[in-house]
């Protein structure tokens, strides 16, 4: 009696086990960063914001020497007062235009930098998803959070799924890619 339950125990303990095993889930990673930086189209939108950026800093500087000109301007010049207050005045606002315009600036790059950006992200998004049902994945984490940040401290290489995703993507890149 004692060895019949004893072999229904083993039983039991292997079916549960194998069961066990039958439902791990399938975990990968992804470095979007290093995805995106092998993509060939990122040279070209790298270019394109850094001719916005080159356009937008050319601006800002004239803006800039036009204001210290008018500042040398005004600590040059014997004033009366009204006119010391009018040439205070539009320091204040060509100051003001400055800052708005950097902010505007700002702002504008950030967009256009999105707008090009976005169809990577999603063609990147896409094939990973793909990658990740072609070879039964259950999960798969993107290695860095969106500020460069790792995310996964400590990771086994086997478990990348970068590699492949760029393979789906058409570039080819050398294996020994990380530092």
């Amino acid at each position: 009696m004692k060895t019949i339950l004893s072999l229904l125990v083993l039983f039991v303990a292997l079916e549960v086990r194998s069961q066990n095993i039958g439902d791990c889930q399938k975990v990968g990673y992804a470095d979007t960063g290093y995805i995106v930086r092998n993509l060939p189209e990122i040279s070209q939108i790298e270019a394109e914001l850094k001719s916005i950026g080159g356009q937008y800093e050319k601006q800002l500087n004239s803006k800039y020497q036009e204001y210290s000109a008018k500042v040398n301007g005004y600590r040059e010049k014997s004033l009366s007062e009204e006119e010391r207050s009018n040439s205070e005045a539009e320091l204040i606002r060509l100051r003001k235009s400055i800052e708005k315009f950097e902010h505007d600036a700002e702002g504008s790059f950030r967009k256009r930098q999105a707008e090009l950006m976005a169809p990577i992200y999603l063609k990147v998004d896409r094939s990973i998803n793909e990658v990740a049902a072609e070879n039964n994945y259950n999960v798969i984490i993107n290695s860095e959070s969106g500020d460069g940040e790792k995310i996964l401290l400590f990771f086994d290489n086997k478990f990348d799924i970068s590699p492949l995703v760029l393979k789906k993507l058409g570039v080819n890149v050398n294996a020994n890619r990380r530092p």
